[in-house]
């Protein structure tokens, strides 16, 4: 399920064009670009509030 939500994230990221750094600081800088990068790989569970402001900061995107 974490490479599932991983694909997404990564396909909505470059579909808004944006780096794994330019994403981070969308959110603030509440998630670093190596915590990005592990979710896109897989490698680590994404959270409730790390979805929210994932989906905040990529703009047309549910945190579903």
């Amino acid at each position: 399920m974490n490479r599932v939500i991983g694909r997404r994230l990564r396909a909505a990221r470059s579909a808004g064009g944006l780096s794994l750094a330019r994403l981070s600081v969308l959110t603030g800088g509440s998630i670093s670009v190596s915590r990005l990068s592990h979710y896109e790989l897989g490698q680590r569970r994404l959270s409730i509030e790390a979805a929210r402001a994932l989906a905040t900061a990529l703009g047309d995107v549910s945190a579903a």
